[in-house]
């Protein structure tokens, strides 16, 4: 059952007690080179956009741009266009900011500048990761202890 966002807590406490199962929960090694180099395709989406995946995934016709809906109570409320990274949608200044034809193509001149600083940064660090293993019946987890376990531990 999904959880409301009224009932997430968005504190530095909360951030960490949510980090506590991440190190065994996610991925490993963030290098997607291999996955690249042999035709891999990632879509990374917060939401359902089915119709122009499957085309993607079933012809090979990479889509240019997706129309995202946001809809409430059966009626579309909001649209708006989502391009490839690293292109983003940029209101236009005219009509409503509802409606997806108010949006053009922006694709940023710059990336953000190197050493900027935000809470989770430490978990992309190697010090962060750690593996596990069956041994019997036992759970076997190297390095027994990272900067989180020991920062959990005082």
């Amino acid at each position: 059952m999904p959880v409301p966002l009224s009932d997430l807590k968005f504190t530095v406490a909360s951030f960490w007690k949510t980090v506590r199962s991440s190190s065994y929960l996610s991925a490993m090694d963030p290098d997607l080179g291999r996955f690249e180099r042999s035709g891999g395709r990632l879509l990374l989406w917060h939401g359902y956009v089915l119709t122009p995946v499957m085309a993607w995934v079933e012809s090979g016709r990479q889509p240019g741009t997706i129309v995202a809906s946001k809809v409430a109570n059966g009626t579309v409320t909001r649209t708006r266009p989502v391009y490839p990274y690293p292109t983003v949608a940029r209101y236009d200044g005219t009509g409503s900011v509802d409606d997806a034809a108010n949006f053009r193509p922006a694709t940023p001149r710059q990336e953000p500048p190197v050493g900027y600083h935000w809470l989770g940064e430490r978990l992309y660090s190697g010090d962060y990761q750690t593996r596990y293993a069956a041994n019997g019946t036992r759970l076997v987890c190297r390095p027994s202890r990272t900067w989180l376990t020991a920062r959990e531990n005082g």
